[in-house]
């Protein structure tokens, strides 16, 4: 289950837990797009599980992700907080596969929040 949880005029915070698959991600995506997508998003899978996503899953998930995106979400940054070896790579390679797609937003992968929340308080300087 994944949840559009706070929400400022910068920020969304999504949070997933249990064993999630690329439909719920999807899904999840598209809701923070109909919500006026802010230009920076943490989606935090720490209390989650990606280990019903395999590499097809991964390939078809950053192909849906450009397509239904790419025209509405164009700047900034989204990090992505995996707490499991397994799901981190999951997500590095969801992450790579994304870049070479040329999405306009840059995502990355981190082991924690604390991580995640400094790349993006970085970020906020290049936008405003």
């Amino acid at each position: 289950m994944v949840d559009l949880g706070q929400k400022s005029a910068k920020l969304s915070i999504l949070v997933a837990r249990g064993e999630v698959t690329s439909t719920e991600l999807l899904e999840a995506y598209k809701s923070f797009l109909d919500s006026s997508p802010t230009p920076f998003a943490l989606l935090n899978l720490a209390a989650a599980s990606l280990a019903r996503i395999d590499a097809e899953g991964v390939r078809a998930l950053a192909e849906r992700v450009m397509e239904v995106g790419k025209e509405r979400w164009t700047h900034g940054r989204a990090a992505i907080v995996c707490s499991r070896d397994s799901d981190f790579s999951t997500a590095r390679m969801f992450v790579t596969l994304l870049s070479r797609m040329g999405f306009p937003v840059q995502f990355a992968v981190f082991p924690g929040p604390c991580s995640a929340t400094a790349w993006l308080e970085r970020a906020t300087d290049l936008l405003w």
